[in-house]
């Protein structure tokens, strides 16, 4: 247990140190995907509202990497839900939905 907690401690050190060169280097993608793990660290341990600020601030900075983007949505979603703002989900969801068409130029079939 006490090792989990330390390598989790260093990760989430590892993620705010990429975070804070991605800023120095104004590294726009770099600077997202520490953002999304840091956000996805702050989920694990129930921190959805901490979390959605991470995911949202990613999505900004993912520009046009629409895979990404369609990721980080998707985790606002299940913040949303967790929390109790389904129609904020489904509107994540929605985006998340979009961004995934775009990303192999065709819509997913669905069995019905």
């Amino acid at each position: 247990m006490q090792q989990d907690a330390r390598d989790k401690n260093a990760a989430m050190q590892s993620f705010k140190q990429a975070e804070h060169y991605a800023v120095l280097a104004a590294d726009s993608l770099t600077l997202a995907k520490a953002q999304y793990h840091i956000g996805k660290m702050l989920y694990d341990e129930g921190l959805y509202e901490d979390a959605l600020t991470l995911f949202q601030a990613a999505d900004q900075n993912f520009d046009g990497h629409k895979s990404e983007k369609a990721r980080a949505y998707n985790m606002m979603a299940l913040s949303h839900i967790l929390m109790g703002e389904y129609d904020s989900a489904e509107v994540c969801l929605k985006q998340s939905l979009g961004f995934s068409e775009q990303c192999w130029d065709k819509k997913p079939k669905f069995n019905t």
